[in-house]
């Protein structure tokens, strides 16, 4: 005879090891479904660092005295207009898979202060306007986070040919 806590736990019926075999099933799903949860966190975590690298890349190539908020020259701009499309394009994606729930609301939050960030330094803020005034139909997700200023005459990106 089996007693636990004074409770008989000897298998008397049919019935008793369908309960059992039901309690078992029941447990062996909650641990399949923290599994499940489990791997979808991995992976959204591997989703997110592929951005991270890319990031890490990208800005590499920017001109640091564009990152430390000081304006270019009419010859670096021209020479680093295509890296600052990708870096625009990048926090675009990067903005549009948040939309879509592929990116935790603790890893937007960081990226989108860092775009933010990005995006009121005066050179970034430059290109991004001029980006923005020549693809009118691109980078929407990107403009809902940080909405680009006006293409003047005094923007020196509207003078490159």
């Amino acid at each position: 005879m089996c007693s636990i806590a004074g409770f008989d736990c000897s298998i008397k019926t049919w019935g008793d090891v369908a309960a059992i075999a039901t309690i078992l099933g029941g447990a062996g799903i909650f641990l399949a479904l923290l599994q499940l949860r489990h791997q979808s966190e991995v992976a959204r975590s591997t989703f997110e660092n592929l951005f991270v690298v890319q990031y890490q890349q990208l800005i590499q190539r920017l001109p640091i005295m564009a990152l430390l908020g000081n304006e270019l020259g009419d010859e670096d701009r021209k020479k680093y207009l295509r890296e600052f499309y990708h870096y625009v394009d990048l926090c675009n994606t990067q903005a549009y898979h948040r939309a879509q729930g592929r990116v935790s609301a603790a890893t937007w939050s960081e990226w989108k202060d860092g775009i933010e960030a990005n995006f009121r330094r005066p050179e970034l803020k430059l290109v991004w306007a001029y980006i923005a005034a020549k693809s009118p139909d691109e980078f929407s997700d990107l403009r809902a986070v940080a909405p680009p200023g006006p293409l003047d005459d005094q923007n020196p990106y509207s003078r490159l040919a």
